[in-house]
């Protein structure tokens, strides 16, 4: 698992590269992992927030997310950044051809993006 994750990253981290303002990729791709870890498990956060405390005043939920979030961003960073993990990560997954790095690439994005689908249709089933 720890593997899927790496790689994740270091596509997310890749494809962040291409992209004008190469210094902050390795800072674009923590973002963008941050969003696609909070919109897949926030809705069970605020789940299990609701049915252990029942109605929550508005100001707690705003405080909780920016908890979660950045607790999310700060442990990933640590372990990417602080850690130094990316030259590892990248030698461990150099051996990929052309055709697989754009298809795990393409892979990445659907990720990515059905993030936001999947946040909305997991509040709709929970709530």
């Amino acid at each position: 698992m720890r593997n899927l994750y790496d790689y994740y990253y270091l596509r997310l981290y890749q494809l962040m590269k291409k992209t004008p303002g190469r210094r902050t990729a390795d800072d674009a791709a923590l973002m963008l992992l941050l969003i696609a870890l909070f919109f897949y498990t926030s809705p069970f956060l605020f789940f299990a927030i609701d049915y252990v405390f029942g109605k929550v005043e508005f100001w707690i939920w705003v405080l909780s997310i920016g908890l979660y979030s950045s607790l999310i961003f700060f442990a990933n960073k640590k372990y990417f950044i602080d850690g130094n993990r990316l030259s590892t990560i990248e030698h461990k997954f150099s051996g990929e051809s052309v055709g697989q790095r754009q298809l795990r690439g393409a892979i990445v994005i659907l990720i990515e993006l059905f993030s936001f689908i999947a946040f909305f249709l997991f509040l709709r089933f929970l709530f």
